[in-house]
């Protein structure tokens, strides 16, 4: 099996041009208002945040569900599971991870015999840590190993307007904090947070339908056995529901709960359009002189990311995002939109290195993944200070989410740890 002189390249499609550490994905995600744990009580449109009157439950008889196994919900779990819970949690997709997700595959070459492996990371490149708090949760990761630092040197790269000939310049992008990376490729992240034994991960698992229970106090939630059956499996009863999973409150079975007004519910359902393409070359590119990249003035480039440089491998790789506008977006195919990136991230290398040789080497187009999802996150009304999850503390669910305050990793993580210092406010004792 060859090892040597492969090169492979992420690319990522986006209506907006996201920076590398913020792009959003189809996982479901949502917000809530709690800081800390939360043992007071407010009014915020007519939902009232109070206790449970329900009796507590010792920690370890509380049996939760979270709905979304992207960064946000991952947190929430490992942190429930560290404090004692049980916890199921529901992922849609095969892979957990969300926009901080990856593929993993094999290339199958044409013109050498044999196959190797690939990984890119498909959303998110990297985490840079802002705040102490989320400090903290970096320095534990990479004490226990599922982060590294990176410093993979950075540049934006700006290619010349309507100039064929032209060569692109590059700027190093200036570094304000560090750079940290999952140690096995950014899907790993949240893979490791969910390997607690009370944790329980259910992937390519639906939920179809949520039914509270006032008499009891528990969520009983169920999947539909087959597309148009009426038949349906009872998943499990559950003390607490947290929805990390967004879809699953706007279009979803928790779309009535009332943790979001109408208006704040259709914020939170507007969509983009991206994309990313995993692109395998069978020959060294030519030397870009960056492992990361931010590019201006193309039809559709946005983002570069060196996937070798952050994960060893047979195949040296990078990540791309393009960045076009929702309604040039609908006009292009699935397929088509995939040749297009292909040909931009050519003219692309080109006009760095000032030839084209890059367009004889024999390319690969090794997956391609769609999100539909806001990338910058919603415009929704700020709540308190520090505020990060909502919660019904009456019908013990909560919303969590990057968007409620952000659109970044580190928004994303600390809404989960929010939601779950919620959870476990209601079962605390008095």
């Amino acid at each position: 099996m060859p090892s040597a002189g492969i090169f492979s390249y992420a690319v990522l499609v986006a209506c907006l041009a996201p920076l590398p550490g913020a792009i959003a994905s189809h996982s479901l995600q949502t917000r809530n208002y709690v800081r800390g744990i939360v043992k007071s009580r407010f009014l915020r449109r007519g939902i009232s945040h109070t206790r449970c009157n329900a009796e507590a439950k010792p920690r370890k008889d509380a049996k939760v569900a979270v709905i979304g196994a992207g960064i946000s919900g991952s947190v929430c779990a490992a942190e429930l599971a560290r404090r004692g819970y049980q916890v199921d949690v529901y992922e849609r997709e095969a892979e957990v991870g969300g926009r901080a997700g990856g593929h993993s595959g094999e290339v199958e070459l044409e013109f050498k015999r044999g196959s190797v492996p690939v990984r890119f990371d498909t959303g998110a490149q990297y985490i840079s840590p802002k705040s102490p708090e989320f400090q903290s949760m970096i320095d534990t990761w990479a004490g226990n190993g599922i982060l590294k630092e990176w410093k993979g040197r950075v540049a934006t790269v700006t290619l010349p307007e309507g100039k064929t000939d032209a060569r692109a310049t590059i700027e190093e992008k200036s570094t304000s904090g560090e750079r940290w990376i999952g140690s096995g490729g950014m899907g790993t992240l949240c893979a490791h947070l969910l390997k607690d034994k009370s944790i329980k991960s259910l992937t390519n698992q639906m939920v179809d339908r949520a039914e509270w229970s006032d008499t009891d106090t528990t969520w009983k939630l169920f999947a539909q056995q087959q597309q148009g059956e009426d038949s349906e499996d009872h998943l499990g009863s559950y003390d607490a529901v947290v929805v990390s999973a967004k879809q699953a409150l706007t279009k979803g079975p928790f779309q009535g709960v009332g943790l979001f007004d109408s208006s704040e519910l259709k914020e939170i359902e507007k969509k983009t359009w991206s994309f990313t393409a995993c692109l395998a070359f069978e020959q060294p590119v030519p030397d870009l002189g960056f492992q990361g990249a931010i590019v201006c003035g193309s039809r559709s480039l946005g983002w570069i990311s060196h996937q070798t440089s952050k994960t060893p491998s047979p195949i040296q790789s990078s990540a791309i995002v393009l960045a076009e506008e929702d309604n040039v977006m609908k006009d292009y195919l699935f397929y088509a939109i995939g040749t297009r990136m292909q040909e931009d991230f050519g003219t692309l290398v080109s006009s760095i290195v000032g030839d084209r040789s890059i367009q004889e080497i024999p390319m690969y187009s090794v997956h391609f993944k769609e999100w539909t999802d806001n990338l910058m996150g919603v415009n929704l009304p700020p709540g308190p200070p520090g505020v990060r999850c909502r919660v019904d503390d009456q019908k013990r669910i909560v919303a969590c989410g990057d968007y409620l305050t952000g659109s970044k990793i580190e928004d994303a993580a600390l809404s989960g740890k929010s939601a779950a210092d919620a959870v476990a406010a209601m079962f605390d004792a008095n």
